[in-house]
């Protein structure tokens, strides 16, 4: 009886510890993307919150699906595209965000989903932390 109670007593830590060690959050976000008419390769992404929120972050981009889907079914204004219901899946550790997943843009999932470390983002990422 008192080792069962022990071991129950060393376990529920342990379970809380490790369900929080490594977990992936779905975020509906928002995306402008700029450039994306022009000659070069690489364009600049800017995820939000929402269209006004001035919590952003971005990222250099050089993917041709990513820029097909925002020419076609982005909506431009003001020298770039946005486009709502962005999926991103924000990877933790704890409290700390440690990769972050382009998978969808609208309606349209990406057949090769754009994965980024948080080194590689510049600007806000705390809006995308649960």
């Amino acid at each position: 009886m008192g080792f069962s109670v022990i071991a129950t007593s060393l376990l529920i830590p342990l379970v809380g510890f490790g369900s929080n060690y490594d977990k992936t959050y779905s975020r509906t976000t928002f995306a402008e993307f700029h450039r994306v008419n022009d000659s070069t390769d690489s364009y600049l992404g800017r995820f939000r919150a929402g269209p006004a929120d001035t919590r952003f972050f971005e990222i250099e981009m050089n993917s041709d699906e990513v820029k097909e889907i925002a020419l076609t079914t982005g909506t431009y204004l003001v020298g770039h595209y946005y486009i709502n219901n962005v999926k991103l899946n924000v990877r933790m550790n704890f409290s700390s965000i440690k990769e972050i997943e382009l998978t969808k843009l609208n309606k349209v999932e990406l057949e090769n989903p754009i994965k980024w470390e948080l080194s590689d983002v510049e600007g806000q990422t705390e809006y995308l932390k649960n």
